[in-house]
């Protein structure tokens, strides 16, 4: 508003803050919770997310029939304000993809795209399926490669003026060379048309890169290469517990095995589990191998877990 502040005290920590931290806390009480939708067709989302991906590496000019006719697309691009990025690749796919983000890159941050004229901004995005197919068919790099082992999909029913929509967020890497993957971020806003889903919003972010071969250590939580990595975590550590420590030998991993155990066992064996927040199986190996003392028990797993990796 003009006022010179210089020389002022900007925060106060007196009763002046407290007494606006309780008038926050009265308020937050008349703000309606958000109503959490459960996604019922999942397993559609995420057939549909796979064919994308597979006519983009392969077949891409016939990704037009995926989106709505005015589907709005932009792109953001940070390659060295992100992480994981251990190195960045110089070669010339590099270069392509620098290139072809840099012209359409909508980063609200970036100081060059800020001090831009309005009309400038504004012909970054991407308006209607032709649109977006020429840019991604011209000008974005054209060997890909996704596997849908290393995305995070997340989707949540959404309703904008009665109309149903699907929100998906995409988490994940692509292979960008032989040698080394880019992540990125995606968040696509599907509806219902005639021929079925389309996209009618497209947001992508694209962020560093990383060697390929260290992309297990960087898979997105969730994704099937996260999933298959604790499972043999697990598995690892119920060998090392049965072993004694030398994890000779594997085990197979079940679901709540409570099964000929009497009724102390039972309630020791969830207790065990519940606090060292593991399954019943890998709890039970454990306690076996105590003789039944808990606290050895928990002594072992938690001495495996650290042995494997895992926190």
């Amino acid at each position: 508003d003009g006022e010179v502040v210089s020389g002022q005290s900007l925060v106060s920590f007196g009763s002046n803050i407290d007494s606006m931290a309780q008038q926050f806390n009265e308020k937050a009480i008349d703000i309606p919770v958000s109503v959490h939708n459960a996604c019922t067709n999942q397993s559609q989302i995420q057939q549909f997310i796979s064919n994308y991906y597979n006519l983009f590496d392969t077949d891409r000019r016939k990704i037009i029939n995926m989106y709505h006719v005015d589907a709005i697309f932009t792109l953001t691009y940070t390659p060295h304000n992100d992480t994981p990025t251990p190195f960045e690749n110089k070669s010339q796919s590099h270069k392509d993809v620098n290139t072809a983000c840099n012209r359409v890159n909508r980063n609200l941050i970036d100081n060059f795209f800020v001090d831009q004229a309005r009309f400038k901004q504004m012909n970054k995005v991407k308006h209607g399926n032709l649109d977006i197919l020429k840019y991604f068919s011209d000008e974005f790099p054209r060997k890909t490669k996704h596997q849908i082992s290393y995305m995070s999909i997340d989707c949540h029913p959404i309703k904008i003026t009665d109309k149903d929509f699907m929100q998906v967020i995409i988490n994940g890497y692509y292979a960008e060379n032989q040698e080394v993957a880019r992540k990125f971020n995606r968040t696509m806003l599907l509806m219902q048309g005639n021929n079925g889903i389309m996209i009618s919003n497209d947001q992508l972010h694209l962020g560093g890169v990383c060697p390929q071969h260290k992309l297990n250590k960087y898979a997105p939580a969730s994704s099937i290469a996260d999933l298959n990595q604790h499972n043999e975590k697990q598995k690892a550590i119920g060998a090392s517990i049965v072993s004694g420590g030398s994890g000779d030998f594997s085990v197979a991993m079940g679901g709540n095995n409570t099964g000929n155990l009497s009724n102390d066992q039972q309630q020791l064996l969830s207790q065990v589990a519940q606090h060292c927040g593991c399954p019943t199986d890998i709890a039970r190996q454990a306690l076996e191998s105590a003789s039944w003392n808990p606290q050895d028990a928990v002594t072992r797993i938690e001495t495996m877990k650290r042995n494997n990796g895992q926190q």
